[in-house]
């Protein structure tokens, strides 16, 4: 328990998110090349909270505002300004 514990810990958020929600995921970036693992993990936790917006929210007009802010924070980041969210 306590080595799961420790993995945890070293693992990045959005790998830790991978791990959890999406196994088949997580194993197959790790035949990535080390470089592009943590990108590719970012890339998979954005998809997750991208789809889980229809799951979360209760009115169409909610789901709308967080997409809204996602595409805001893209932005953001383009503009090397990120908000902060462990996914971002």
């Amino acid at each position: 328990m306590a080595d799961l514990a420790n993995h945890r810990r070293v693992l990045s958020y959005c790998a830790a998110e991978v791990r959890e929600h999406d196994p088949e995921r997580y194993l197959a970036t790790l035949f990535a090349a080390a470089d592009a693992r943590e990108a590719l993990f970012a890339l998979y936790a954005f998809d997750r909270e991208i789809a889980r917006v229809p799951r979360v929210v209760s009115e169409p007009i909610a789901g709308l505002v967080r997409l809204q802010w996602w595409r805001e924070a893209l932005a953001a980041i383009a503009e090397n300004r990120p908000p902060a969210h462990p996914v971002v």
